[in-house]
């Protein structure tokens, strides 16, 4: 099966909260990339509504402000539904929610890469290579800055989505995401570049799994593919 980028929905915050409307459809997968300006080593508390998440990575506890979480939600609700990102403290929050439809259910999350953090304008994930062919990376970014300017450019194969950057967001938070759908194991680093100046930076990627397909005559969901499983097995027995 075939994964589909369906769409992004940026939600600000501040004081370790950001909270909006997610549209989405039902039983399509989400990916939360949680970005936040806070001081100190605390991480990603939660992500909720709009269907049930897991914490994939929960932040980094890097010496910098900037910080990159990931969460995930199998089967969304569908709708317009209300999605609250919370970290244990800080101030400036940018939640990034991701659509696609043809993700695993479970396991839906391969891992992350080395947090990677610095200076300048030019940021950068450490690398990380997907086991499972049939995979999406995703990749979220943040620099401590006052000058709000957009990104400029993506890594490679890498495509940065409509509502992917806030270059115009809360003082001092200026944060990317990013995906790239791949059909073979491969190392990637995705870099974003902007103008301006920079206290520091965070990114992070991390691999999410692409469902294998079917074999024919299997049903949409998990009882209806083992009833088909079980009546393959029989007639090749008859055989």
């Amino acid at each position: 099966m075939a994964a589909t980028f369906v769409k992004c929905t940026e939600i600000r915050g501040t004081s370790g909260s950001a909270s909006g409307s997610v549209s989405s459809t039902a039983g399509n997968q989400l990916i939360a990339v949680v970005t936040i300006f806070g001081p100190g080593p605390n991480t990603m508390t939660s992500v909720s509504g709009g269907g049930t998440w897991v914490t994939n990575f929960n932040g980094s506890t890097n010496s910098l402000a900037m910080k990159v979480g990931f969460a995930s939600c199998t089967s969304a609700t569908g709708g317009a539904q209300t999605i609250t990102s919370t970290w244990g403290a800080g101030s400036g929050m940018t939640t990034f929610i991701l659509e696609f439809s043809g993700l695993q259910p479970s396991p839906i999350y391969e891992g992350n890469g080395t947090t990677n953090a610095g200076t300048g304008t030019t940021i950068s994930t450490g690398a990380l290579s997907n086991t499972q062919a049939d995979a999406v990376k995703v990749a979220g970014g943040a620099i401590d800055t006052g000058t709000n300017n957009a990104w400029s450019s993506t890594g490679s194969g890498w495509t940065l989505p409509t509502n992917g950057s806030e270059p115009d967001g809360t003082a001092w938070l200026v944060a990317a995401c990013a995906y790239k759908i791949l059909s073979v194991a491969q190392s990637d680093t995705e870099t974003w570049s902007r103008t301006g100046s920079s206290v520091g930076w965070d990114a992070q990627i991390g691999t999410y799994l692409v469902a294998a397909d079917l074999p024919p005559g299997l049903g949409p969901g998990v009882a209806m593919d083992e009833v088909a499983l079980n009546m393959q097995s029989q007639i090749a027995m008859m055989r």
